[in-house]
Order: C-alpha cells, then structure tokens, then sequence
C-alpha cells in the first residue's frame, strides 16, 4: 500500500468518524485536518522525525489557503525540494545549514513556514518550538542607527560648497 492511499484511507476514516455530526461545531478550535495526527502518531512522528515529502500534497493545500504571494508558494517550495528530506532534531537543521551557501534567510523563511503547517496539523508545539530555535539569525541589509541632529549637522558642514 503506498503511503499516498494509506495517507487517503486514514482521513476517509476521520471523515466518516465526523460525518454524522451535523450543524455547529461545539469545538471550533478543532479542525479535521488537525486529525491527521492522532496522539500516537503525534509521538511517533517526533522520534521519526519530520518527513515533509510525504506531507506534501496537504502542504501545498495549506499554502494555498494561506495570504501568501505566488513568487512566495514557489519560494518556499523550491528550498524545500533544494535542501529539506527529513528533520529528526535539531542538530538537522545545523547540519542542513552547513550546505547551504547563498539563500539562508530564504531557507529559514521556507522552514518557518513549514513548522507553521506543522504546528496547525497538530504536531507538538514543544518539538516544534526546539526546531524553530535551532535556527540560525539572519540579519537584514536594514540600517537601523538613526544620527542625532548634531551629527547630521555635522556631515552636511563637511559638504563641499555648491558653485
């Protein structure tokens, strides 16, 4: 059996567990696509680690559910295919980092927003939280000093006079 019918049959059984309930949700906080992890598949996922591969399809499903940018979905796809297989710990990430040579913040961004989709499936926080922080800083080309008055006085005296 394929993981793809297994992953089919699983949530055909999830649907008809919820098929008879009708009207308004009582737990709104609850959706059913958060079943897709049972409690023991939650605990059996996090000593197997992530494999986003076979999670792909319900992935780009919840990219596209998302307000994200087209330029952004493909983004994020591309590293994921690039440099992601499976992240059992997070040593993973420092490992996966290390082969990585231009594009880091692309790759963390493209992480993030995978532990996000994750996270909304019901896989635990905690572990999720351990991968989040193994990733590294990324620093911005953004200047953040703001001059005082006297020094910006300072460098326009500096000007050389207009003719």
């Amino acid at each position: 059996m394929s993981p793809k019918s297994s992953f089919s049959s699983k949530m055909s059984q999830t649907q008809a567990e919820f098929e008879w309930c009708s009207g308004r949700d009582l737990n709104p906080g609850l959706r059913l696509e958060r079943t897709f992890f049972s409690e023991k598949k939650l605990h059996q996922e996090n000593s197997f680690g992530l494999k986003w591969l076979e999670h792909r399809e319900q992935f780009e499903g919840w990219l596209q559910s998302e307000d994200y940018s087209e330029y952004f979905k493909a983004d994020v796809l591309s590293y994921l295919k690039r440099y992601v297989v499976e992240i059992r710990e997070p040593f993973d990430i420092v490992s996966m980092f290390s082969k990585v040579r231009r594009g880091k913040r692309h790759l963390v961004l493209a992480l993030r927003t995978l532990f996000n989709f994750y996270e909304t499936v019901g896989v635990d926080k905690d572990y999720l939280d351990s991968l989040r922080k193994a990733l590294p800083k990324v620093q911005c080309g953004i200047d953040l000093k703001i001059p005082s008055e006297a020094e910006i006085l300072d460098s326009l005296r500096k000007l050389p006079e207009p003719r």
